[in-house]
């Protein structure tokens, strides 16, 4: 019942022409026919039918039911509901940051009140989030699904696959692999929308992927003390465990750890596992048992850490953090003292009868000169022993002593190999035997002896 009357200047051979039902008319419309008519300034008219079927201004749903397929992993993200906002996925994800000049931390939303509209993901740290978004319309029964930002790349609206849903109802389904490093969780808009233009959008919140192995640097060796030392650190979800391997194929993940004690392995081919720490949604470091928030495991970012060795070899350090990422550093040692010292022990100045073929000394003071010698890490320490000083057990009270600058012990003879020390043999008669024991610089010993 209305003529619409679009003037022209000049004659054209075509004209485009649209009219917009209001919203009070529209309701009505679905079922009934409209004439069109089209006429020139001759008032030459034609008429059409317009038969108007069904009129679509639903938005389509964004499904988040426990049948529709949130996924993270291997885990289903049971948020029911059907969420709608103001979201507009066209825009820069960076606008639902907050960042350090805007008063908050990365990664935390700038309308807290939008919280309850999340999509999430699993919270546990992985190498990748797997997404899969459902939508279905209730008008002309198709929806397009678009992700605002895919690591980095501008999605397309667009569908891969159709299912039915616990109520037979058609949805429409995109899948998405999320590989993007993220501490906390990074703010993704998910939009959907028909082919009427009719859209609606909510939000992704996708937690805890690291890609990124851990890094061995400063990695040193101590001559003395054999440990090697060396710094490890991970920018994402930390350092879970180190350890110290012989063999470069025996970086199999543990299946079990013994606890690390002050950032020390002392044994090789064996998993150590460090502190663990607990991170909330945002990536900050709190105590469980103060934080009212969910939190998840985590490992410190950055350390120093020893792994004790034996002997000369190849080794690995290796270290894996939270989300599965190894890394390994290959360590040649050549420089470990394996070689014991060399000595030789004899009795000074005490006259030595023979009778019968048996050697006897008649005073129990004597002096001993002892020859201690070691060309790699020099002698450290020697001991002496009388035979009645080995219990029955035939165990031994072994008491070390330095064998450098030690002046009130020994007297030196020649430079640092040769030094003499008063000794007193074990009391009563009958045959004496003193043992001497000598340690170099690397902890390697050997024995000699004198009767």
């Amino acid at each position: 019942n209305q003529y619409i009357l679009d003037s022209i200047k000049r004659p054209v051979n075509s004209k485009n022409w649209s009219y917009v039902f209001s919203p009070n008319i529209a309701a009505g419309v679905e079922g009934k026919h409209f004439l069109i008519q089209v006429s020139d300034p001759l008032e030459n008219v034609k008429t059409y039918d317009l038969f108007v079927s069904k009129i679509d201004s639903v938005s389509p749903r964004i499904r988040t039911n426990s049948s529709i397929d949130i996924v993270s992993g291997d885990t289903i993200i049971n948020s029911s509901g059907d969420y709608s906002g103001d979201y507009d996925p066209s825009e820069d994800e960076e606008e639902y940051y907050e960042d350090e000049n805007n008063g908050g931390v990365n990664g935390t939303p700038l309308d807290d009140t939008i919280e309850t509209g999340f999509i999430k993901t699993s919270k546990n740290w992985s190498h990748s989030k797997h997404i899969q978004v459902a939508a279905t319309d209730e008008g002309i029964r198709v929806a397009e699904i678009k992700l605002q930002s895919v690591n980095g790349v501008q999605d397309d609206y667009g569908v891969t696959s159709l299912s039915l849903d616990d109520s037979n109802e058609i949805q429409y389904v995109r899948e998405y692999e999320f590989t993007g490093d993220v501490k906390g969780y990074k703010l993704l808009g998910v939009g959907s929308k028909d082919p009427l233009g009719n859209s609606t959008s909510s939000y992704i919140k996708v937690f805890n992927i690291d890609n990124t192995s851990p890094v061995i640097s400063d990695v040193a060796f101590d001559t003395q003390t054999k440990k090697i030392t060396a710094d490890i650190m991970d920018g994402g979800s930390g350092v879970k465990s180190i350890g110290l391997v012989t063999n470069d194929s025996d970086f199999e993940y543990p299946n079990s750890y013994i606890n690390a004690v002050n950032n020390e392995v002392s044994a090789t081919n064996v998993w150590n596992k460090l502190q663990t720490l607990y991170q909330n949604d945002y990536g900050e470091i709190v105590d469980p048992a103060t934080y009212s928030g969910d939190v998840i495991e985590c490992g410190a970012l950055s350390g120093s850490y020893s792994f004790n060795v034996a002997n000369n070899g190849i080794y690995y350090i290796v270290t894996e953090d939270y989300a599965g990422n190894r890394t390994y550093e290959l360590v040649d040692i050549t420089e470990i003292d394996e070689i014991p010292p060399t000595g030789a022990l004899e009795i000074l100045n005490t006259r030595i009868n023979i009778v019968n073929g048996i050697e006897y000394i008649r005073k129990q003071n004597v002096t001993l000169r002892i020859t201690a010698e070691d060309d790699n890490s020099g002698v450290d320490k020697i001991a002496l022993i009388n035979e009645n000083m080995i219990r029955d057990d035939l165990n031994i009270d072994i008491e070390w002593i330095d064998w450098e600058n030690n002046s009130s012990v020994f007297t030196d003879v020649s430079g640092d190999s040769i030094k003499d020390r008063a000794w007193i043999l074990s009391n009563g008669e009958g045959g004496k035997t003193i043992y001497m024991m000598i340690k170099d610089k690397a902890g390697n010993t050997t024995a000699s002896f004198i009767e």
